[in-house]
């Protein structure tokens, strides 16, 4: 095994860590809002798992880092390698604002009742950050399986923002029914 392997399985567990922990917070997510209210401790584990998260960005962000360096103007030419920096980009601006804005209003909002418009804006954008969340990482995850991807940056890049409307679409209908159901 040589550097370039070793830094690839660290590039990995990065991935494994980070789409695990998100996926593990969006399954605890709705877990915990089925009794319609969020304790201390449920948000405490939430926290945690958020670390987890937290963790495997970091380790994808430093192995990555070390992986780019063994052949930029290689990974400079790759439409794969640039659509999955621009997604590891979202997922980070993602994972910041779910942590400094939607994690510190979640004790405040009422899971089972109407609310008022500010509080029920924090639930909205807690439904559009997991599902931008979520589906990033699926992303990144398969982006690093494929050896390559057969369009240009732009397209893809083009095709991933699309996509990223189509998910916080589905996200905010998806909240609606929630908040229809639990009314």
């Amino acid at each position: 095994m040589d550097y370039v392997d070793i830094v690839t399985i660290g590039h990995l567990f990065g991935v494994v860590v980070g789409f695990g922990g998100a996926v593990v917070a969006d399954f605890l997510f709705f877990r915990f809002v089925s009794d319609r209210k969020l304790s201390n401790m449920e948000l405490y584990v939430m926290g945690l798992v958020s670390a987890m998260v937290w963790a495997g960005l970091a380790i994808l962000l430093v192995t990555g880092l070390l992986l780019f360096f063994t052949d930029p103007d290689r990974y400079m030419q790759s439409s794969k390698f640039l659509t999955k920096m621009l997604v590891v980009v979202v997922i980070t601006i993602n994972g910041t604002f779910l942590h400094f804005y939607v994690k510190p209003r979640l004790k405040s909002v009422e899971w089972g009742s109407t609310q008022s418009s500010r509080k029920r804006r924090v639930r909205k954008l807690a439904f559009a950050g997991g599902g931008v969340s979520f589906s990033s990482w699926l992303l990144a995850m398969a982006l690093g399986a494929l050896e390559s991807i057969p369009v240009s940056f732009a397209v893809a890049s083009g095709l991933y923002l699309a996509f990223l409307v189509f998910v916080v679409v589905g996200s905010q209908v998806f909240e609606a029914v929630y908040n229809w159901y639990v009314k």
